[in-house]
């Protein structure tokens, strides 16, 4: 199987290699040559993440956390600076469209789980214990680390390669686990 992932990952290469600029212009760049993606999106889910691991030690953090808003991979970049904001949205255009689908259908995910989290730390204007907050921010954190892993592979090898080696279903599980998670707390 992974010969025939690595025969579809050239043959696309070679194919945008001949036929556009868009090609030439992402090598060297933060910008995945074989999808037409950049990492750099994940880099919003990351911030949360990295919220959460010091949330359990600095509770006031949870502010910071609750400010968080969803952002798409164009505005994201839009809002950048970045140098090559302007090429990455280009890139994105020009990506195949079940890699920009399905790294569009896991950042979704991420963002619902982020917005559970954020509505458990406001339910019922209660105050989490610290176990109940730490297995919040666990939860959270494992649950977006895995979906980051699937979307860095589709941005990086593309959406097929990721199907070949990896379970996709969990792109699929319930958006309510995080949901379930607080009900148990709170329980």
């Amino acid at each position: 199987m992974s010969s025939l992932v690595e025969e579809l990952s050239e043959r696309r290469s070679s194919t945008r290699r001949g036929s556009d600029d868009i090609h030439l212009r992402v090598i060297g760049k933060s910008i995945s040559p074989t999808t037409y993606l950049a990492t750099d999106y994940l880099n919003h889910f990351n911030e949360v993440i990295m919220l959460l691991d010091m949330i359990v030690d600095m509770p006031d953090l949870i502010d910071e956390l609750r400010e968080w808003q969803p952002k798409d991979y164009v505005t994201h970049f839009a809002e950048s600076g970045l140098s090559d904001q302007d090429l990455i949205v280009e890139a994105y255009h020009a990506a195949l469209s079940d890699d920009r689908d399905t790294l569009y259908a896991i950042t979704s995910e991420m963002e619902r789980i982020i917005q559970d989290t954020i509505k458990a730390t406001m339910k019922a204007d209660m105050q989490l214990d610290e176990i109940s907050l730490t297995m919040l921010c666990s939860s959270t954190t494992e649950k977006l680390r895995e979906r980051i892993n699937l979307a860095s592979g589709v941005i990086n090898s593309g959406a097929a390669s990721v199907a070949q080696h990896h379970d996709t279903s969990l792109t699929h599980t319930s958006i309510n686990d995080t949901q379930e998670t607080v009900d148990i707390l709170f329980d």
